[in-house]
């Protein structure tokens, strides 16, 4: 028995910055889980954690100490992974919590009806 319905993938996430030159080309996929009966709040704070925890491990996996990697690096991966995937939901509710917290303007997909 799972809460967690739908997972979601974000791709190519960029590690890179002025004192990880060589590591700027290093690209990974990662599967981030949502669960589907979870308030907006709930969810976005569950993806908020996931993408801290990602960058966290793929920076290490990289050969990085967290303690030598500037902040304002580590930021923009948490920030890249977590709009990558409210924007991977579709979700007009999550899309308009993300935009309010980070100030990026993600547009919700429009299907058109018959």
């Amino acid at each position: 028995m799972t809460k967690f319905a739908r997972t979601l993938i974000t791709s190519l996430i960029v590690l890179g910055g002025a004192s990880m030159a060589h590591a700027a080309d290093d690209t990974f996929t990662t599967t981030l889980k949502v669960d589907t009966t979870a308030t907006v709040d709930a969810t976005y704070a569950s993806l908020e954690k996931q993408a801290k925890l990602t960058c966290r491990r793929e920076i290490s996996r990289s050969g990085y100490s967290m303690a030598t990697v500037p902040a304002t690096l580590k930021r923009k991966c948490e920030t890249q992974v977590l709009t990558r995937a409210v924007k991977a939901t579709n979700s007009s509710r999550l899309i308009t919590l993300h935009n309010d917290h980070t100030g990026v303007k993600l547009k919700t997909l429009r299907l058109a009806k018959n």
